[in-house]
């Protein structure tokens, strides 16, 4: 494990003479000392265990990365992971958009290079018995669309838009569905759909009456 280094430029090879070859078994062997974290139920891999397994085959081989782009908070990235001999066994992409999530205010493009690492050790057959995907490029995932399926409506102004747009009474829809200081947005936002569909109905009942 001394000689364990990563190149810094893409395309160097190490110095190795008549490098061992690498079987299946060998892989699956690593494999075996890889934590995963429980994502749903599943074991990930993170990417630094498949990075363990990387150096237990191969102690000398290389893992590179580049930037493909970076633009307007957008950047893209490839991992090339080589062998002892310099020969190309895995490569993997990622993109990460900053400000994407609270960790990528300020470090997307190490995590973009993370994942991108994590993936070319994954088609390399380093900690892929559940995914490709790494655990933090999953957890990555999951957090952005948790942030695109969140809801931030304020419904307590849209609620007091429609009472106050179909002349309701304030006080009784209060008192009908206990609406008080203590009430949550969520609360707001029941009442706001209740009544909206309350007056469809009301509207389409008038509309079949006069026809």
């Amino acid at each position: 494990m001394s000689n364990i280094k990563l190149e810094a430029e893409a395309g160097a090879v190490p110095n190795v003479v008549n490098a061992p070859t690498v079987t299946f078994e060998d892989i699956t062997k690593a494999n075996e000392l890889i934590s995963t974290t429980d994502i749903k139920g599943k074991g990930y891999a993170e990417v630094n265990q498949r990075v363990k397994a990387f150096r237990c085959v191969y102690p000398q081989g290389t893992i590179t990365t580049e930037i493909l782009s970076n633009d307007n908070g957008v950047v893209v990235m490839r991992a090339t992971v080589r062998d002892e001999l310099g020969k190309v066994i895995g490569t993997g992409l990622a993109y990460e958009k900053e400000n994407s999530s609270f960790i990528n205010k300020g470090s997307y493009i190490e995590n973009c290079e993370t994942s991108a690492v994590g993936r070319a050790l994954g088609f390399c057959g380093f900690g892929i018995d559940t995914s490709i995907c790494s655990a933090e490029e999953l957890g990555n995932a999951l957090e952005n669309q948790n942030k695109d399926t969140k809801d931030d409506t304020d419904y307590n102004i849209l609620l007091n838009g429609l009472i106050k747009e179909r002349e309701l009474d304030k006080k009784e829809i209060a008192k009908e569905y206990k609406l008080n200081a203590k009430s949550t947005n969520e609360d707001f936002k029941k009442v706001y759909n209740t009544l909206i569909d309350k007056l469809e109905k009301e509207t389409k009942a008038k509309d079949n009456k006069e026809e």
